[in-house]
């Protein structure tokens, strides 16, 4: 509490009084100055670090999110090159397995293959074959009887022939007429047709047993078949006898 000053109590001249009260309330004035730029102070400082602190977030938040597309992006190159790796595999695993079952399959027929193809060029040269002999026949008058001389000699019966020849082979077949009724003491009754639905060089032979078939086609049938017959039976896939063919 404060009191008066005693005339011997004042201070010497030239001495500042000083006044405690005035003292006591600029001492609180200062204070709350400074408790209040304190505060400002911490304020700003707060918000500053609230600044870096969003920033820092920010950043981070871009940096992950760049860094997980970078990741996606590459994670799915790698399942893309898996998935194209796994597809390859597969397309090369189902053509391997084409090329093997076609593999086995020319195996099992290989043997086939090669006796067919066997078959065929002995077509072939049957083909060329009748060629030549029919163009040669054409050109000789004596094959028609040279056919109907073997034709009378098969026949089971031969007291009454009728042979049927190729008009153009008729008149050659006439001259040996005779010929062949001393040749074959049997024949009795020997007549002589001329058909054109039988090709030069061959004949069909008529007795009342039945009928000897010599004609050109026929017998090139019988050479096809024979030899057929003798290739299936070098491959073990024919009987013996099964390729011979009676006339």
């Amino acid at each position: 509490m404060s009191r008066l000053l005693r005339p011997a109590e004042l201070p010497a001249r030239g001495c500042v009084a000083l006044n405690l009260v005035d003292l006591e309330r600029r001492g609180q004035e200062l204070i709350e100055r400074a408790r209040l730029r304190a505060a400002e102070l911490l304020a700003a400082a707060r918000r500053d670090a609230a600044a870096v602190a969003e920033d820092a977030r920010r950043s981070g938040l871009e940096a992950g999110k760049a860094e997980g597309l970078a990741l996606g992006r590459e994670e799915g190159r790698a399942a893309g090159s898996v998935q194209g790796l796994a597809e390859a595999r597969a397309a090369t695993a189902t053509l391997e397995q084409t090329m093997a079952g076609l593999v086995a399959e020319l195996a099992a027929r290989r043997e086939t293959l090669v006796k067919q193809a066997e078959r065929d060029l002995l077509r072939l040269a049957v083909a060329v074959a009748a060629r030549i002999v029919r163009r040669e026949l054409a050109l000789d008058s004596r094959a028609a009887a040279r056919a109907t001389a073997e034709a009378i000699s098969l026949a089971a019966e031969k007291s009454r022939v009728v042979v049927r020849v190729n008009g153009a082979d008729l008149e050659a077949l006439r001259a040996v007429h005779d010929e062949f009724t001393r040749r074959f003491a049997d024949l009795q009754d020997f007549k002589m047709v001329g058909d054109q639905t039988v090709e030069r060089g061959g004949c069909r032979l008529l007795t009342d047993a039945g009928e000897v078939d010599m004609q050109v086609a026929t017998q090139l049938d019988r050479l096809e078949q024979l030899l057929l017959g003798e290739a299936d039976i070098d491959a073990g896939t024919h009987p013996p006898g099964g390729g011979e063919v009676g006339p």
